[in-house]
């Protein structure tokens, strides 16, 4: 008995130390950091942006750039990948992506071919985000240098999750989120965008990271609509904040109040948000109803505003209700005659909700939805005025 038990133990154990089974070394492969995808004519025109190891381990001021891009040509994804071992003598990694980047003329006509490759690779995790490149190709995108972050994929994937806390506009889109909103009826899906500012010539250049005042950068860009996997165009921050406000997380939104002269604003920031959407029929035909409960506190008054005054606040409260109606109702009315896609998702909501109305409208939901009256019954609390209640007076 004493030499089965053994017997099982060390089975068990070897069974136990089969999880690196086909494991690589590091010297042995290159690892991807970015993806770019463009369309070269009728071929596919594939960079992948490949860390630099010994210069990551170095010093800053070490000769050498962090990464290296290549690019190459091919009639599918997989070809181009395979062909980059023409230029590449390690096998390519892409375990470790952090972006995937689409140029915009690929966007356009259609992403949804190139999702196929990335659904099957094996090696490839889904925590990466999905990015288009405003008026550029991802090749060149993804040539600039970045200060700070001295990985250039990292510093747009760190943007991304730090835009998005405190920035309501900025929506970040990860591979099976695109999908799954993607295969809904009723839904179109959104990418966040990123573009070149300054000086893309400059941006390739180690000199571009070596400058006080960085002549070129990354920045996250509006919101991308699309319908289907075909980009249609690019939301304002408005309509980016408010697509955020009702598909997302909005944490960081900045709400910026006129008040009584036009040089005055009373900035509020939002500590709670909930948004409930409720599906109403009109003869026959839907009518969706958001109702929007916001809990803010005052971060900034520009102006003569007394805060310090219930009255005030409560002045504050209805101005930011009526402010955020009027800006709500003019968002959807701009990106469903602009746009044309529902973005919101109201068709899925609709679906979900009643099932019957769904049915008699869903073949033509495509003109149905540019018309869909749309109403928004907006409350807010002020919960806080800051160290301060009193603005400081201006000089003349």
């Amino acid at each position: 008995m004493k030499l089965i038990f053994k017997l099982i133990s060390i089975i068990l154990i070897s069974v136990s130390l089969v999880g690196c089974w086909g494991a690589r070394e590091p010297s042995q492969i290159s690892i991807v950091t970015a993806l770019g995808i463009d369309k070269e004519d009728e071929n596919y025109l594939v960079t992948v942006q490949i860390l630099n190891p010994g210069s990551i381990a170095l010093s800053r001021n070490s000769e050498g750039t962090p990464v290296t891009t290549y690019r190459m040509e091919g009639k599918t994804i997989e070809e181009a990948v395979r062909r980059l071992s023409l230029e590449i003598p390690r096998n390519i990694f892409l375990g470790h992506l952090r972006l995937l980047v689409f140029g915009e003329d690929l966007a356009r006509e259609g992403i949804g071919k190139t999702l196929d490759y990335l659904l099957r690779n094996t090696e490839i995790r889904s925590d990466f985000y999905l990015t288009v490149v405003k008026g550029e190709k991802a090749t060149e995108a993804l040539n600039i240098l970045t200060p700070l972050e001295r990985i250039p994929a990292n510093k747009i994937f760190f943007s991304l999750e730090v835009s998005e806390k405190i920035w309501a506009a900025t929506a970040s889109v990860k591979l099976f989120q695109f999908i799954e909103t993607l295969q809904k009826e009723g839904a179109e899906p959104i990418l966040t965008s990123i573009f070149v500012h300054g000086n893309s010539d400059v941006g390739m250049n180690i000199e571009n990271i070596e400058n006080v005042d960085v002549p070129s950068n990354i920045q996250i860009g509006p919101i991308a609509a699309f319908k289907g996997d075909k980009l249609i165009g690019w939301l304002n921050d408005p309509q980016s904040t408010l697509i955020n406000i009702l598909i997302g997380d909005s944490k960081g939104f900045l709400i910026m109040v006129p008040w009584e002269d036009p040089n005055e604003f009373v900035n509020l920031s939002t500590e709670k948000l909930s948004r409930k959407v409720i599906v109403e029929e009109v003869m026959g035909k839907p009518k969706i109803k958001v109702d929007i409960k916001i809990k803010a506190s005052i971060t900034e008054a520009m102006g003569i505003i007394p805060v310090d005054k219930p009255a005030t606040v409560t002045q504050i409260e209805k101005k930011t209700e009526e402010y955020l109606k009027l800006r709500f109702s003019k968002s959807t009315t701009e990106i469903q005659t602009q746009f044309q896609t529902d973005i919101f998702g109201f068709g899925e909501i609709i679906k979900n909700e009643r099932l019957d109305l769904w049915k008699s409208i869903s073949k033509d939901w495509n003109k149905v939805f540019p018309t869909l009256p749309v109403e928004y019954n907006v409350k807010v609390e002020v919960t806080g005025t800051g160290t301060t209640t009193k603005s400081l007076k201006p000089s003349h």
